[in-house]
């Protein structure tokens, strides 16, 4: 799974019944989050002050298959913004995610043909597949068959 802007991050957290972004909690943890794209389509700085006042320390985070957020390290690892993007930087270079085609079948017999997204490859591609194209719908068609390929 890859994202390509903090907005569709915080839409997925939030479509699978999370509410790491819900402005309420960050207001209690007084966080704030990076605004450039995740690194690597799924890891993003945050930065949250312990108190009115406090200094802010950064942590860098992960969005999981399933939409959950976790923390990559250790919570307020880093006192300077530039060591939290520089290790989430790292972090992004370690995952294997890549411009695949897509060609989706549908029980209705529609079909998506050669459509390009990006695909971790470390992770369920079928889960991946169903989540990007399987209408939310129980009364829509379902998929039924699915091919995929690396974009050379």
């Amino acid at each position: 799974m890859y994202f390509e802007t903090m907005q569709n991050l915080k839409h997925f957290n939030r479509s699978q019944g999370y509410c790491f972004f819900e402005p309420s909690t960050m207001k209690f943890f007084r966080s704030h989050i990076q605004t450039r794209p995740p690194y690597g389509g799924r890891i993003f700085v945050t930065s949250e002050a312990e108190r009115w006042g406090a200094p802010r320390m950064y942590t860098v985070r992960k969005i999981q298959d399933n939409g959950s957020i976790k923390t990559i390290g250790k919570f307020q690892q880093f006192h300077l913004r530039s060591s939290a993007h520089a290790f989430a930087q790292a972090e992004a270079e370690k995952l294997d995610i890549r411009l695949c085609k897509v060609w989706v079948t549908y029980a209705d017999g529609g079909e998506i043909s050669g459509q390009e997204v990006y695909l971790d490859i470390d992770s369920s591609i079928e889960d991946q597949i169903k989540r990007n194209f399987e209408p939310a719908g129980l009364d829509s068609p379902q998929i039924v068959d699915f091919k995929w390929d690396l974009v050379k």
